[in-house]
């Protein structure tokens, strides 16, 4: 249900852009938003001391989502001629006809929180490609002179952004919101005879000068060393400490859960739940969209509405859902400021903003605690993890721990489980809080899990 136009004509500016749509669309349906998007930016890749790839990006657009009828239609364009915009309006008042009749209304115009710190970098302009392309050359070279078994980067890329948003609807509501990101990330080969072993490490910021590429190189090389040697273990029922990346990604699954479309079309294990303690006491998950210096804070959501800072899970219980207009509709309430776009391509849907688990105990007590087990540094096939019961039986990768050190390297092993069952067990959370893009955890001990090894 969307359009597209690529008509020749004159490319027109962000104003006259809203004033041609808005014009176009009169009275012809009950309601519309408007979401205009423009990008720039730059993306640099090396391997081999030479950059492989160099990709500027400028691009905009315009999505139209009306309300005809009771019936949601959407188009978009990046045509942003009026002829462009003309055709754009007219395909999304045709798909209305298709939509379900049950529509929540756009948002309304509301007052919305200031972000306390600069999203937007001003130097980001006067930042030359020259200065991009070393940093990645420089990445290479750091990652390369780490460890003598570092034997070749795989990646390094460099990427940066500049971000700007306005959302204008039939109800007067008008705001914009301008950011700058910039990311950096490193995959690294260490090799020991026949063994070789890869990495991953990632940073960003949204300053060129906040970026800590350096480390960012160093600690995907020093994370493939730590692998080589690895020996799987026989299988049991083992305590493991997850380590900060790791229980991020699964995170990102486990939140799915939380979402208003899943809840509401019973896709979720914990959908009766709300208000219910279901997990362990010191387990607490939020979502904010104001966090300073998050990866994804924005005042407003992807419908227009403010967002806030809001416990999905406090102590254990479930507080919240994620909501946008429309699930929050069917679901009896109102939006909380969940709705997300990154595109004019395709509609807002619910999704996370900065999510994380608020730290606990010094790390040093994880491992004391564990005493013997496995500190898991990777996991592979999280994709796999069913979304709904949150099952999962991973590949995954880490340190032997005995009498509460680190020992020797493990590969070789299946941890298997269910996300809600070990978060609702006697878990301990560390306390050193790490983002990778907007997802953020401290090291998590579970203390009786699934491993299948030798």
């Amino acid at each position: 249900m969307h359009g597209k136009c690529f008509r020749r004509g004159t490319k027109m500016d962000e104003q006259r852009v809203i004033s041609v749509a808005a014009s176009a669309l009169g009275k012809r349906c009950d309601s519309f938003e408007l979401f205009f998007l423009r990008k720039n930016g730059i993306s640099v890749e090396a391997r081999g001391k030479k950059i492989e790839s160099l990709v500027n990006s400028n691009e905009s657009g315009l999505a139209i989502r009306v309300v005809k009828d009771g019936r949601l239609g959407f188009s978009y364009t990046t045509a942003l001629s009026e002829d462009g915009i003309r055709d754009a309006v007219r395909i999304a008042l045709a798909s209305s006809v298709a939509s379900p009749l049950e529509q929540a209304p756009f948002s309304k115009v509301f007052e919305i929180s200031h972000i306390e710190w600069e999203a937007r970098d001003l130097s980001w302009s006067g930042i030359g490609v020259e200065k991009k392309i070393g940093l990645a050359l420089q990445m290479e070279s750091v990652a390369l002179s780490t460890s003598p078994l570092v034997s070749g980067v795989k990646k390094v890329r460099y990427e940066d952004e500049d971000r700007y948003v306005r959302i204008v609807n039939s109800y007067g509501l008008d705001l914009s919101f301008e950011s700058t990101i910039y990311e950096c990330s490193a995959l690294v080969i260490a090799s020991n005879g026949d063994e070789s072993k890869i990495a991953l490490d990632f940073g960003f910021s949204h300053t060129f000068d906040g970026l800590k590429f350096e480390d960012v190189a160093r600690n995907a090389s020093l994370k493939a060393v730590s692998l080589l040697g690895g020996r799987s273990v026989k299988s049991a029922r083992l305590p493991i400490i997850l380590e900060s990346s790791v229980s991020a990604e699964l995170l990102e699954v486990f939140v799915k859960g939380f979402y208003g479309n899943n809840v509401y079309k019973g896709k979720s294990k914990v959908a009766d739940l709300l208000g219910k303690k279901v997990y362990h006491t010191s387990l607490n998950l939020v979502d904010d969209p104001l966090l300073k210096d998050g990866y994804r804070s924005s005042p407003f959501d992807g419908e227009g509405t403010p967002t806030h800072r809001k416990y999905v899970i406090r102590d254990g219980t479930i507080e919240n859902w994620l909501l946008d207009n429309y699930f929050g509709h069917l679901l009896g309430t109102e939006s909380n400021g969940s709705s997300r776009r990154d595109t004019v391509l395709e509609p807002p849907s619910i999704g996370i903003s900065n999510l994380y688990v608020i730290p606990g105990h010094a790390t040093s007590d994880l491992f004391r605690e564990m005493w013997n087990g496995i500190y898991i540094t990777s996991v592979y096939g999280v994709h796999t993890i069913n979304p709904v019961t949150c099952d999962f039986s991973l590949g995954a990768e880490g340190i032997l721990v005995e009498r509460g050190m680190k020992t020797r390297p493990v590969c070789g092993i299946v941890i298997s489980g269910n996300l809600h069952d070990i978060f609702g067990g006697d878990i301990l959370i560390g306390d050193r809080l790490v983002f990778f893009g907007n997802v953020g955890s401290p090291e998590i001990l579970l203390p009786d899990v699934s491993i299948s090894g030798c």
